[in-house]
């Protein structure tokens, strides 16, 4: 029996997408015999892929109305927590003028928030009623657009689906109709913080019949969070078989759990592979 180890890093990546390494055998060429065998000894891949992305998941639809002006948005590419979300929004808030500022003068007063409800896994809608006029000792920023002609509740919008997904709402206005009263609900459908959850590492010289794509070599679950690295070492052989033949090169790609290339930033990576030939 013989065994090759090969890693592949950064210098294998090609094109622009950073998903996908190629490995140029040396000499030109590698002889694969009948029966062998490959599988991963190691894998470290940077987490560098958003979950939020317009283009890709259609899914940065947001926006709110306080009074009569209904302000809507796509939120840059990026990767947002519910927490996140809920700046976003507080800094649009603040660029339209649409808050007040309580009697201390240090805290600004906004008309919607987002909570997250972690005894409910589910996130929280909160709208509150914008008035007709200034509260005793309040002020406003400079940049205020008025009050509302009668007493108007604030509104959440979730522009699409996949937006909501993120929080655990469909795709709608919270509240639907506006009754001029503080709004408070929760997600009805479980939210999903990420279209992301796994990695399917493929390479060209496997020989999976029993898969679809037949090249699937290994997979495994996200076990970090965002900016730092996902880490992987099988606890046992996963050991799967190769094609037979003459091979000037392979080629490795990484999808998510539902085969969609994975969207990575950093190809930073460091892959170690085990080839067994059972001579």
């Amino acid at each position: 029996m013989s065994s090759f180890n090969l890693v592949l890093n950064n210098k294998n990546v090609i094109g622009t997408t950073n998903n996908t390494f190629t490995y140029t055998f040396i000499n030109g060429s590698f002889t694969i015999p009948e029966k062998s065998k490959m599988c991963v000894s190691s894998c470290t891949i940077p987490y560098s892929f958003f979950n939020v992305s317009q283009s890709q998941y259609n899914n940065a639809s947001f926006g709110y109305t306080f009074g009569e002006i209904t302000y809507n948005y796509i939120m840059p590419d990026g990767f947002y927590t519910a927490t996140d979300i809920n700046n976003f929004l507080k800094v649009q808030m603040i660029k339209n003028g649409t808050y007040l500022i309580d009697s201390s003068n240090l805290n600004n007063v906004y008309y919607c928030n987002i909570n997250t409800d972690s005894n409910y896994y589910s996130n929280q809608i909160l709208c509150y009623v914008v008035p007709i006029s200034l509260p005793s000792g309040f002020s406003v920023p400079n940049n205020f657009p008025g009050f509302p002609k009668t007493a108007m509740t604030c509104q959440f919008i979730v522009g699409t689906n996949e937006s909501g997904s993120l929080l655990g709402y469909v795709k709608g206005i919270y509240p639907p109709t506006n009754t001029a009263k503080f709004y408070n609900t929760i997600g009805s459908v479980c939210p999903n913080a990420s279209p992301i959850n796994a990695i399917i590492i493929h390479c060209s010289l496997i020989d999976n019949r029993v898969a679809m794509p037949l090249d699937i070599l290994d997979s495994f679950a996200i076990n970090s969070t965002f900016g730092s690295n996902i880490n992987y070492q099988p606890t046992f052989r996963k050991d799967i078989n190769l094609t037979a033949g003459k091979f000037h090169q392979m080629t490795v790609y990484f999808t998510d759990q539902n085969n969609n290339l994975l969207p990575m930033r950093d190809s930073n990576i460091l892959l170690n592979l085990l080839i067994t030939f059972n001579i």
